[in-house]
């Protein structure tokens, strides 16, 4: 009798891949659970890929061969394998998510309910979500991505070897590695541009799941370890393979750009251990270890469970659970995995015991199900009542707060004009233009309310993701390459507009000073007598692992276009880095008051803290020159040090001054534009 996971074009089992599948599973489990020593171990998905492509084409193959592949019996094997497992945790989720998140977080998880089951959740967290924030931790589903990107090839693969197999293997083989090529392309290219798609997209991360099929497709006449009769050599590129892996692990971090040509590292490695680390090697020795064997047997349980674990535990205690805690999720993951292995995953794998039209109705039943959930959950917006009146009021208040902008976003471009986006007196001529991101965004509202106080008309030029700096833009924002495009046509607009005499400037600043890129140093503003000139930048500073060039050349530009604006006439008004808390405060404050807190330091968060994430961007800010038309306001000398001494606090009376980790709210606002209004009045005519 065949073995479950026997491959198709070896039908003997190979505990070597069930290792395999350990020292994929393992890495990301202690990577979500926070360890800082495994810092790549995110590309044990990269290493799912290559052999989920792997055994499915050799699979599909060996049944194209025997003239024996059905696509009704290729699905519903697909459907005994994910669904059991995936419903079973998805279920076991509802309880904690109606217990512990807030309206806003069950809202977002409902939507995850029907993007899993509809198996786009990777497009819903591209969207949504950055993997790598803070926040996606607290997510519970959000690793079900990978399998978003897995169902969506394997409703693709098998109809691509349909079309082309008549053609004959060759033929095949060569069809396969044209779109393997021209997917890694789209995923070099997609990093620099489109960071967040390229990481969760099907058609960027295809390739990876292709090299298993081209391996697939090269081992299909004869094993490739056959074609070596050296058992040196072959030891030599087993071994390469495991140390390729091993280095990607303990070597990549969060700002490594994959998927990519750095993911090729743990992709070609596990391709040359499934090729080459047969039992009589001593990989396939290592990998082939008994306890190892095990774990792999349980590795997709494992993946399922590991994440809703420690999202709750992180939503159950807002401080971060200690490492002890998550060692003990971590064994608590396993002994969940082997339960519902044995008794969800093995029974439903056997036809003898499930049928096929089981099978399909409970894959129905199931699939509607959740998505009645998620959609009465999103409907309810998140059963506010269940939380109590204090909490509900504070989520009831940032439906305000995170109004809806006329600025421009990835998903909608505004062309910079001074029509567009007015507030304040509009009967007046524009005067005054709010350029930045989605901090400038933030403080808008209550700019505007000073604006009609002053019987003045302003107006709105920003770009989420995009600082009002030309030449700079952020390495992990899909909107980046449009930063140049709508800050070039900023400048001109302003320097087509004299009536405009002022500009107020706010950005995350920290965040460009840590995450940028840059342009080619062509076009843009000409440097004043008192910047750094622009040089053209020819590689990606960020890549190059110098913080300080890449921060010196930030400052630079941030100096040149802000002298430009002082050159022109115009009054500056720059606002310094909004203190982030780090955490969403309005969650934070939710469960403080859910669970009957103190209002003591737990409304804030430490001084030094802030002083060193925002230690260079200060700085590049207090180099800008002394100018009789240029003001400072420093957010910091608002919240920090003075309501608390040496905190920065995030909430007043129960009530948070952000709207989410790091933008104002309408209360934060307040207190920034409070401090810009005596400015505007002093050049008010």
């Amino acid at each position: 009798m065949t073995h479950p996971h026997a491959t198709a074009t070896d039908l003997s089992y190979r505990p070597e891949i069930d290792g395999l599948r350990a020292l994929a599973v393992l890495p990301v489990i202690l990577f979500h659970a926070g360890f800082q020593w495994i810092s790549g171990g995110y590309v044990g998905v990269d290493i799912f890929f290559v052999i989920s492509g792997f055994l499915i084409t050799s699979i599909i193959l060996k049944e194209k061969e025997a003239g024996q592949f059905s696509l009704l019996r290729f699905y519903e094997r697909r459907a005994r394998r994910i669904l059991p497992a995936l419903f079973a945790v998805m279920a076991a989720c509802l309880p904690l998510a109606w217990q512990l998140m807030t309206p806003g977080q069950l809202v977002d998880f409902s939507h995850s309910l029907i993007a899993v089951t509809l198996f786009v959740a990777n497009i819903l967290f591209w969207r949504t979500s950055d993997y790598f924030a803070p926040t996606a931790d607290e997510q519970p589903l959000l690793h079900i991505w990978s399998l978003g990107v897995e169902e969506q090839y394997y409703l693709l693969f098998p109809l691509l070897i349909l079309l082309v197999w008549r053609r004959g293997l060759v033929r095949t083989t060569q069809v396969v590695a044209l779109v393997a090529v021209v997917s890694l392309a789209l995923s070099e290219w997609s990093w620099r541009h489109h960071a967040t798609a390229n990481f969760y997209l099907p058609h960027t991360r295809a390739w990876e799941l292709l090299v298993g099929s081209l391996l697939a497709l090269l081992s299909v006449r004869q094993p490739l370890h056959h074609l070596i009769p050296s058992r040196g050599v072959i030891n030599v590129l087993a071994g390469t393979g495991l140390g390729l892996i091993l280095f990607a692990i303990f070597t990549f971090d969060r700002k490594t750009p994959v998927p990519g040509l750095y993911a090729l590292a743990p992709t070609l490695g596990t391709a040359l251990i499934l090729a080459f680390a047969r039992r009589d090697t001593w990989v396939g020795k290592l990998l082939s270890t008994r306890w190892l064997v095990a774990v792999g047997l349980v590795s997709y349980s494992a993946y399922l469970w590991h994440q809703p674990l420690f999202a709750f535990a992180r939503l159950h205690d807002p401080n971060e659970p200690a490492s002890r805690v998550f060692a003990l999720l971590t064994l608590l993951t396993l002994a969940l995995a082997w339960l519902s292995w044995r008794f969800v995953e093995q029974p439903f794998r056997n036809k003898n015991r499930v049928s096929r039209p089981a099978v399909l109705a409970f894959a129905l039943a199931g699939s509607l199900a959740f998505i009645a959930i998620g959609v009465t959950g999103s409907i309810n917006k998140g059963f506010e009542n269940r939380v109590g009146g204090q909490v509900s009021e504070i989520f009831h208040g940032l439906r305000q707060d995170k109004r809806e902008l006329c600025g421009a976003t990835a998903g909608r471009d505004v062309a910079p004009a001074t029509t567009v986006c007015n507030r304040g007196d509009v009967r007046q001529p524009v005067t005054i233009a709010v350029l930045g991101d989605s901090h400038a965004d933030a403080l808008y509202s209550r700019l505007g309310d000073l604006f009609a106080r002053l019987q003045r008309n302003g107006t709105l030029l920003t770009y989420t993701g995009c600082p009002p700096v030309m030449g700079v833009f952020r390495a992990d924002e899909d909107s980046s390459h449009r930063c140049q495009e709508y800050n070039q046509a900023v400048f001109d607009l302003l320097a087509n507009e004299p009536a405009i005499d002022t500009v107020i400037l706010a950005a995350r600043w920290s965040l460009y000073m840590e995450s940028a890129r840059f342009d080619n140093g062509e076009g843009g503003i000409e440097p004043s007598d008192n910047s750094i000139l622009l040089a053209p930048v020819t590689e990606d500073a960020r890549w190059k692992n110098d913080d300080t060039l890449r921060r010196s050349m930030v400052a630079a530009r941030i100096r040149a276009s802000v002298s430009h604006y002082l050159d022109s006439g115009k009054t500056v008004i720059l606002v310094y880095p909004v203190p982030e808390v780090g955490w969403h405060a309005p969650n934070l404050m939710a469960h403080y008051l859910k669970n009957n807190l103190v209002p003591d330091h737990h409304y804030s968060t430490a001084y030094d803290v802030f002083k060193t994430r925002s230690q260079a961007a200060n700085q590049a800010l207090d180099e800008i020159p002394e100018h009789p038309k240029l003001f400072r306001i420093k957010p910091e000398l608002i919240f920090c040090n003075t309501w608390l001494a040496d905190r920065c606090i995030f909430a007043i009376d129960g009530k948070p001054l952000y709207f989410d980790e790091d933008h104002l709210s309408l209360l934060g606002s307040d207190f920034v534009v409070s401090e810009i209004a005596p400015l505007l009045e002093r050049t008010t005519p």
